[in-house]
């Protein structure tokens, strides 16, 4: 858990001033169900929550499950998921 929450923060950091302060307040009610594979690791995490908040970025407004096609080939660190945004 602590990993996934460093995670989300350093894919946070890699993006605009602008596109963090949405991510932090127009997606505070995201809800995450994510599984990673053990060996997905810091890198792993990073890589596939960098690919939800470009979703995310992208779709401003999106309400509902996030599609696989979002992760675009990501889906090797993860076992299952179930993201939804509202």
């Amino acid at each position: 858990m602590l990993t996934t929450d460093e995670a989300w923060g350093r894919a946070l950091a890699t993006w605009s001033a602008e596109s963090q302060a949405h991510l932090r307040t127009e997606k505070i009610d995201v809800f995450f169900s994510i599984s990673f594979r053990n060996e997905a690791g810091l890198r792993g995490r990073t890589t596939v929550l960098r690919a939800i908040q470009k979703f995310l970025l992208e779709n401003r407004g999106y309400s509902g499950l996030l599609p696989t096609t979002a992760l675009a080939g990501r889906v090797d660190s993860i076992r299952r998921q179930y993201i939804v945004a509202t």
